[in-house]
């Protein structure tokens, strides 16, 4: 637990911070893209963030229409699950991140593998948060405030 808190502790004050700058009307404005081909595990997390005021949420399930579809509807954050095919995925952030509109979009990477080595791996890729499965509904609507916090700064 040491190293996955160091990794992340720059990160952990602005929480409270950020929570109290953003409106119900920011939240309500706030577009969250899920990736990945875990259907149940997505519509929990947008069911949860909707519940917390964050409602324009859209989920792609097919990695080779995540930059179309993206496009579409310009997310502020993507939440992508590292679980699905690892070199899939590894691509499908590379060309976001190459993307000229979305190379600085705030990436959540989700993962079923706690060590130190897929967090490192995930930042390699251009993730710029991890969040460990499994994991409490909280945490992430916490990890999503924060990258809209850091967008609207």
């Amino acid at each position: 637990m040491g190293s996955r808190w160091q990794f992340f502790h720059r990160r952990q004050p602005s929480f409270l911070i950020i929570m109290t700058h953003l409106s119900r009307h920011q939240l309500a404005k706030a577009t969250v893209t899920f990736l990945g081909d875990k259907r149940t595990l997505m519509r929990a997390m947008r069911d949860h963030l909707r519940e917390q005021g964050i409602t324009d949420i859209h989920m792609i399930h097919d990695m080779g229409l995540a930059l179309d579809r993206m496009r579409s509807h310009g997310p502020d954050v993507l939440v992508v699950d590292l679980d699905d095919t690892a070199d899939e995925v590894a691509r499908t952030i590379q060309s976001i991140r190459a993307d000229k509109e979305f190379y600085q979009l705030p990436i959540i990477a989700l993962t079923g593998h706690a060590s130190k080595e897929v967090v490192l791996k995930a930042a390699r890729m251009g993730a710029t948060d991890v969040i460990v499965k499994p994991f409490p509904l909280k945490q992430l609507h916490e990890r999503v405030l924060a990258a809209l916090g850091r967008n609207e700064a």
